[in-house]
């Protein structure tokens, strides 16, 4: 069970009529907000709710967001809860790992190095080498 959460906060200003400033969130950061959860939605599945504030700007019938909530849920009936902490990934980084042996071909058995692989054993990539200078 899983909700997430995050805040959409006022990027600029907009002025109103009496002559006042408004602080609102612009349309490009509500996109970028509801597009994250688009992709949460894309990757896990759930639901997602957008919740807007909205204030007057003094033109009869016009409104600005100034501020918004995107959460995501598992479920309807999710609950939110802490984020756990994590080991730092850096540091799992930094921890030296085993070279991975792989197994020779048929091929390389008898001494011959198979188009595609570099001497060292290391698979390269030709798609960027003109025809003309491939091996």
């Amino acid at each position: 069970m899983a909700q997430r959460t995050w805040l959409v906060r006022p990027d600029h200003q907009v002025s109103s009529v009496d002559g006042g400033v408004i602080a609102a969130v612009s349309q490009e950061s509500l996109l970028k907000a509801v597009m994250d959860g688009a992709i949460v939605l894309d990757r896990c599945g759930g639901h997602l709710a957008v919740s807007l504030d909205r204030t007057q700007t003094g033109v009869p019938g016009e409104r600005v967001t100034t501020g918004a909530m995107v959460t995501w849920k598992d479920r309807t009936d999710a609950r939110p809860a802490p984020e756990q902490d994590s080991p730092s990934v850096l540091a799992v980084a930094a921890e030296p790992s085993a070279p991975v042996e792989r197994s020779p071909a048929p091929a390389e058995q008898n001494g011959a190095v198979p188009v595609g692989v570099s001497a060292s054993g290391e698979e390269v990539d030709e798609s960027d080498v003109p025809p003309e200078l491939r091996g």
